[in-house]
């Protein structure tokens, strides 16, 4: 996080990867609370990307070595045939995320939208 500071010095966003809503909740404040002990005192923006489709998604995790849950990924897949369906339910799982970042807390939420 220190080097996201030296390039983004007021807002630094946090990747939040597709884990477990629960996952999600859970490390956020973790973060936090690690960054303020160490004197980072700027607001820390969770980061949430939509899942729009499937192969971007196994593309972007296979890269930065994030994985996808087992169950999450089962629900793409039954939707697989049907992009917009695809699209509807990374959507609403996001949507889901971000309702329960900012209800504990977090100061907003910064979205990778990758150009769309």
């Amino acid at each position: 996080m220190a080097h996201q500071l030296e390039a983004q010095r007021d807002f630094p966003p946090q990747y939040r990867p597709f884990g477990p809503l629960g996952d999600v909740l859970e490390r956020h404040p973790i973060c936090v609370r690690r960054a303020r002990d160490i004197g980072i005192d700027v607001p820390i923006i969770p980061g949430i990307l939509p899942i729009t489709n499937i192969a971007q998604l196994k593309r972007i995790t296979g890269m930065c070595g994030a994985s996808i849950p087992p169950g999450l990924l089962r629900e793409l897949e039954l939707r697989a045939d049907e992009p917009e369906a695809v699209t509807d339910f990374g959507v609403a799982y996001a949507t889901l995320q971000c309702a329960e970042l900012l209800a504990k807390g977090a100061p907003g939420i910064h979205f990778y939208t990758l150009n769309r």
